[in-house]
């Protein structure tokens, strides 16, 4: 039976590691370091104004440590993290007091039923004769055809974020708002609909000039019926839509720039919350204005405006790049619509509408949310990564080789040569396999790249992105630094601990291998330079919360660095 303790718990202890990862306030350059109580294993020792720190943990890449027990200050043990805050960084902001206190009320709510949602799987595991929960997938795509293998794998994945303390956090949510639209609710979320006039509304069109309101009538045919020329339906997340009527679109509704539809349509959430899945598989990613890890959840218009152009782009570039087509695949942005830039709400009323995941993948080819890889099988009690090593016949070593090539392979070209930077960590990435071997990886959500204009111009290739796009840059070491992060110290990193806990691997050969790996891709000197330096840059999610307003990095210690 989970607790709220359990919650408060696995909190704090995210919050050491990040503390420690990100050398928080300098902390780690006066600590001490001494060996764990098992193989792999460290106690790590910090002083601090508040008093003396000790916790043993285990040792991972990038500097990142999981720990494995009690965290001790002055002898007494921290069982809350907003005491441990205190401890470590006297000065953090109020803000982050309050966004840790409901990280820890979000997992606490979401252990429960989690729990009862592995229940389920078991069980059915059992009736069908399953003796995985990936073996369970593959016979309920066969024999469901509105199976969904994606949401059915994503919610195993309850910690959220492996590396923000904040994973949970859910701040302009109730309770009653959790349980209703949170990756756990086993209920679907009726998605609103609202008609907006279309002189009031920026609109992102597909590649046959349809925009998001005609393509959404095929989707939903009630919609026909309501059809409008002087206006367009836009697809709201009901906590937003409420959000909407009580605060920034009032006046839009008083004046009759809004009105809403008498149509809804059932979804269910993924893994970014304001993401929702459709019963055919298609993606809405809605405006959502709750603070989830580190920002609100709204959309800009340069996203919206960016979704259908970057999804014609990428579609060119790997369709014409005889490496990369058989290696990855995007999830279209078809269209989309907002309010537009500069408007007072311009985030707060944005629909893209993405393709479906059948769209892109073929019989026998199992798409599983690289979320899901280091997640607990509730059948076996291993990492979904492990059973899939065990599907495949390959031994961890060769498993982590292929998924390292199918998935740093072709991010990185597309770096090195396109200077496109797609943000490849675990949430974005739905990596595919076919009777357990990794074939290929699909890129869900394109809006949190970056894109080098120099080097696309090179490849000949001149988009035209929203002016106040923040994704556009003219420093290469920009797009290394958004790729080093996303693939390695994010995605494989959680691959990585999956193949170590369960199938032998141990940290140094998963990262030679990983190494290896890399060293047969096709890189730009500079960019080799780059991923394989003594050092690279982190993003620092705990310190941009102290320190809010901009994006900081530090420097991690790299496996990939030769010597």
């Amino acid at each position: 039976m989970t607790t709220p303790h359990d919650a408060a718990a696995h909190i704090t202890a995210s919050l050491l590691a990040a503390a420690w990862r990100e050398n928080l306030d300098g902390l780690r350059d006066n600590a001490t370091v001494t060996p764990g109580p098992a193989p792999g294993q460290l106690t790590v020792h910090i002083d601090t104004s508040a008093g003396h720190i000790r916790a043993t943990a285990q040792a991972g890449p990038f500097d990142q440590i999981t720990p494995t027990g009690p965290i001790d200050c002055d002898g007494n043990t921290v069982t809350d993290p907003v005491t441990l805050l205190k401890a470590l960084s006297p000065n953090a902001p109020e803000h982050l007091t309050r966004e840790l206190d409901d990280a820890v009320t979000g997992l606490a709510t979401a252990l429960p039923r989690h729990q009862r949602l592995t229940d389920t799987i078991a069980e059915t595991a059992k009736h069908h004769g399953a003796t995985t929960t990936v073996a369970l997938a593959d016979i309920l795509t066969d024999r469901q055809a509105d199976f969904l293998p994606c949401r059915f794998l994503e919610p195993l994945a309850v910690d959220g974020h492996h590396l923000h303390p904040c994973a949970r956090t859910r701040l302009g949510w109730n309770d009653a708002d959790r349980r209703a639209y949170d990756l756990e609710t086993p209920e679907p979320i009726a998605v609103r609909f609202v008609a907006a006039r279309r002189d009031a509304i920026a609109s992102a069109t597909d590649d046959h000039g349809r925009d998001l309101g005609e393509l959404l009538e095929h989707l939903h045919p009630p919609l026909r019926d309501l059809r409008d020329d002087d206006t367009i339906a836009i697809p709201v997340h009901p906590w937003q839509h409420r959000h909407l009527r009580e605060g920034p679109g009032r006046d839009l509704y008083a004046d009759g720039t809004l009105r809403d539809l008498p149509t809804r349509m059932d979804t269910e959430p993924t893994a970014s919350i304001r993401t929702l899945v459709t019963a055919d598989g298609s993606y809405l990613k809605c405006s959502l204005s709750i603070h989830i890890t580190s920002t609100t959840r709204g959309i800009s218009p340069a996203t919206v405006h960016n979704g259908p152009i970057l999804s014609r782009l990428l579609s060119e570039v790997i369709g014409g790049d005889d490496y990369l087509a058989p290696r990855i695949d995007i999830l279209t942005e078809h269209a989309g619509a907002s309010l537009p830039h500069g408007h007072p709400a311009a985030r707060e009323l944005s629909c893209l509408l993405r393709a479906r995941l059948s769209d892109v993948t073929g019989p026998g080819e199992l798409a599983v949310p690289a979320t899901a890889l280091a997640a607990t099988s509730p059948v076996t009690g291993r990492s979904i990564a492990a059973e899939l090593v065990d599907d495949s016949g390959l031994d961890a070593a060769d498993f982590l080789h292929r998924y390292t090539f199918g998935l740093a392979g072709p991010t990185i070209r597309l770096a090195t040569h396109y200077g496109i930077g797609t943000e490849a960590h675990l949430q974005n990435c739905v990596p595919t396999f076919r009777d357990g071997i990794p074939e290929r990886v699909i890129v869900r959500d394109l809006g949190g790249g970056r894109v080098l204009l120099p080097r696309l111009a090179e490849s000949g290739h001149r988009p035209d992105l929203h002016p106040a796009s923040v994704i556009t840059t003219t420093d290469a070491e920009t797009v290394r630094a958004k790729v080093a992060y996303t693939v390695f110290q994010n995605h494989l990193a959680a691959v990585t601990t999956a193949l170590t806990q369960d199938c032998g691997l141990t940290q140094d050969r998963a990262w030679r291998v990983i190494a290896d790996t890399v060293d047969t891709l096709d890189l730009a000197s500079g960019d080799r330079d780059f991923y394989t330096a003594a050092t690279v840059p982190h993003k620092a999610l705990l310190t941009m919360r102290v320190n809010p307003g901009r994006d900081i990095h530090v420097p991690v210690t790299n496996p990939l660095a030769r010597p």
